[in-house]
């Protein structure tokens, strides 16, 4: 199958770029104690994804109209790094036995999923199976938004906002991808996998290393923010995946 690279090369570029600065700030500009930046504006720090957001729309439409995502190995590995990270997330979070239950049915859709990505099994499915990983993101973003307020002052909760909205984007592509296979939504698999890249794996995922590595967050919420981080990964692939629609009707 050829793919379709050009503007998923720049946009990779773009992600890489701003995961290095975020890296860089996090290390330097951060205060390891309370999470808030000792430098600059803190707005800065979400207006600068949301500004290179709007640029990752605007590469989607290199892609022809009829572009259509294809289902690839490199998908099924990136579930299957989320279903473990959300496992672990459930797993070390029973002390909250409603958010434990979904985050460990969200790692079980994904492995699920992640498995047969890698054997190459993609076939339509009843809607009903998007529930169990749907839910729990869907959860986990209203009760960020609504319990933990967040503001332009804290970074760590606004990108968890914005990681998870993200993250429920890709979700949409997703299933389009795993229950009505050929549908022509390359576009939106390219802009909603590069959204996820950027503000899951590239802002959320390595805040909550830092976070974990200085008592800011517990392991189940770093845990649940890798498992988001690993679901940016699959946007990756599946944004590259992404190309004319003849290459599908050979595949499937």
């Amino acid at each position: 199958m050829k793919k379709n690279p050009r503007p998923a090369v720049p946009a990779l570029a773009l992600c890489l770029a701003l995961l290095a600065l975020r890296v860089v700030d996090l290390l330097f500009f951060t205060d390891p104690a309370t999470g808030f930046v000792t430098a600059g504006p803190a707005w800065l720090r979400w207006a600068v994804p949301m500004g290179a957001s709007v640029l990752l729309w605007l590469l989607g439409c290199l892609l022809p109209r009829d572009a259509v995502p294809h289902a690839t190995p490199a998908q099924g590995a990136a579930l299957l790094a989320a279903g473990a990270f959300f496992a672990v997330s459930g797993l070390t979070g029973l002390a909250d036995l409603p958010q434990a239950l979904l985050a460990l049915a969200a790692g079980g859709w994904c492995l699920c999923f992640g498995v047969r990505l890698l054997r190459g099994s993609v076939r339509p499915l009843p809607a009903a199976w998007c529930l169990p990983v749907l839910v729990p993101e869907l959860w986990a973003l209203v009760r960020q938004f609504s319990v933990v307020p967040a503001s332009t002052a804290r970074l760590q909760c606004t990108y968890r906002v914005l990681g998870g909205a993200a993250a429920l984007l890709l979700l949409c592509a997703l299933f389009k991808l795993l229950f009505a296979p050929g549908t022509p939504c390359g576009r939106l698999a390219f802009r909603c996998g590069m959204a996820a890249l950027l503000l899951c794996t590239c802002h959320e995922a390595p805040q909550a290393v830092y976070g974990l590595a200085h008592g800011l967050c517990g392991l189940s919420r770093a845990a649940f923010s890798l498992g988001q981080g690993a679901l940016g990964l699959c946007g990756l692939a599946m944004a590259y995946s992404s190309g004319p629609a003849q290459n599908s009707d050979k595949n499937t």
